[in-house]
């Protein structure tokens, strides 16, 4: 069954699988007539976007692992041998972190980080180049 117009092809998917009880928004994994809606929009549900980064653990995990590895490399010579990898790497963590500020709301921390338990961010990467960031956080 079609939902959307051809026009909409490359925003919403060409079949959706109607959840059976349609009014019940309940279940993230299948759109309800709420979801429809807002697909049409091109708009979709902040319950929806935090239940979809949460899978696989938790997008603070994943920014934890990620310093854990940095802090890991930054103990041996690889970024003096691979000095452009650090660039990489702390653009990986501002994406991180946008993603972290986009579930919870806030940024990751070193105030916050026994809440989240979100390592601080490596001094190899320097500081956070989000403008978002920079404008709502106080830098020292």
């Amino acid at each position: 069954m079609r939902i959307f117009p051809k026009k909409y092809k490359h925003r919403c998917p060409a079949k959706v699988q109607l959840n059976p009880n349609i009014l019940d928004c309940s279940n993230y994994q299948e759109p309800c007539l709420l979801d429809l809606v807002l697909m049409k929009l091109g708009l979709v549900r902040k319950a929806w976007v935090d239940d979809t980064l949460m899978f696989a653990r938790h997008v603070n995990k994943r920014l934890d692992e990620h310093r854990e590895v940095v802090e890991s490399l930054s103990q041996t010579d690889f970024f003096v041998q691979h000095w452009w990898h650090s660039d990489h790497l702390a653009t990986q963590d501002d994406y991180l972190m946008k993603l972290f500020y986009v579930v919870h709301g806030e940024w990751p921390e070193p105030s916050n980080q026994y809440k989240f338990k979100v390592r601080a961010r490596p001094d190899i990467l320097g500081q956070c180049k989000l403008k978002e960031y920079r404008q709502n956080v106080t830098i020292n």
